[in-house]
C-alpha cells in the first residue's frame, strides 16, 4: 500500500472534479467533515482512496484490486497522516 499526504492547497481539484477525470467507484463521509473518494485504474489494475479533508489536506492511498476498499479508506482517513490538526 502506498500512502501520500498532500498539504492544504497542493491538490486543487474538488472530489467532483477528481471524479470527472478518473473512474470513481464510490464516495463516503469520513465522519470528520471530509469525504473519501474511491477509484480504480484499469490500465494499472489498482484501487485508490482519496480523503478530501475540510482543512484542504488530501491523503491518498493506493493498492491493488485485491486490497479491501474499506482498508484503503481507513488508512486515508487516519488522522495520524496529517500536516495540521
Amino acid at each position: 500500500m502506498i500512502t501520500q499526504v498532500n498539504a492544504p492547497g497542493f491538490v486543487s481539484d474538488s472530489p467532483e472534479e477528481f471524479c470527472a477525470q478518473t473512474t470513481c467507484t464510490g464516495t463516503v463521509s469520513d465522519n470528520q467533515g471530509g469525504v473519501i473518494v474511491f477509484s480504480e485504474d484499469d490500465s494499472y489494475d489498482d484501487r485508490s482512496a482519496h480523503n478530501f479533508r475540510p482543512n484542504g489536506e488530501v491523503v491518498f492511498t493506493q493498492g491493488s484490486r485485491q486490497d479491501d476498499p474499506a482498508l484503503l479508506g481507513a488508512v486515508a482517513s487516519d488522522r495520524a497522516y496529517t500536516f495540521t490538526r
